[in-house]
């Protein structure tokens, strides 16, 4: 797995469509918004926004898979799962989380490795609407054979430079005392306004990793499709 070439292509990809991507980050951060004060009135409508928050950061990996093969997308393509395939995608969701979880009541790290096996299970519906939860979920595990230690140190890469992004917010709050006199909810709404400006960067880069699975060829270059 050529990690330098996952990363140089996943910035340069953000580069080219930063304007998109902050579009999608506002979007996000007014949804994250509107779904952190509704879930604080009820449980209920908290558990319809989860699901309904699910399938726009699907929509932010169809965007980012468009983005990454250069090819032409628009702000509004984030809410793809609202405007088709809505149920197939939330059986996905359901079907990788009941798996993943009864593989952790084995133990804990049986659950973290088919959760791995399952990561690319999105990306193969997205780009083979025809296939079921189930199938996809199978490819899935086939072309993550062999590549589980790569997902996990890219995962700890990524988990590294989530941290040092959360840093200056961290010293911020630390520094105006925010978490001795602020209420959880905007403790809450600091951290996932933050979460959503990094969070399609962070998706590129899982998004290259399955082209690289895929075999896609890194030396394709773009030539105008979905560049601003």
């Amino acid at each position: 797995m050529e990690f330098g070439k996952i990363f140089s292509k996943s910035i340069d990809d953000y580069k080219k469509n930063w304007k998109k991507m902050l579009g999608i980050s506002v979007y996000l951060i007014i949804f994250g918004i509107i779904s952190l004060f509704f879930s604080e009135l009820s449980d209920i409508l908290g558990l319809i926004l989860d699901f309904l928050n699910i399938i726009v950061l699907i929509g932010v990996s169809y965007v980012c898979l468009r983005a990454a093969r250069y090819e032409e997308f628009s702000i509004g393509d984030t809410f793809i799962g609202f405007r088709e395939r809505t149920g197939r995608l939330l059986l996905l969701e359901l079907l990788i989380g009941l798996f993943s979880f009864l593989w952790g009541l084995l133990l804990i790290i049986p659950g973290i490795v088919k959760g791995i096996a399952y990561s690319q299970a999105f990306y193969i519906y997205l780009d083979n609407p025809e296939l079921t939860a189930s199938e996809c979920i199978s490819e899935s595990e086939d072309i993550m054979d062999g590549f589980k230690t790569d997902y996990f140190v890219l995962s700890l890469l990524l988990g590294l430079a989530g941290i040092l992004f959360f840093l200056p917010v961290l010293i911020f709050a630390f520094a105006i005392n925010l978490f001795e006199s602020a209420d959880i909810l905007w403790i809450k709404l600091i951290f996932s306004v933050w979460n959503y400006i990094s969070y399609p960067f962070f998706i590129l880069f899982n998004t290259n990793f399955y082209l690289n699975l895929t075999l896609w060829n890194f030396s394709v270059k773009a030539e105008g499709a979905g560049i601003e």
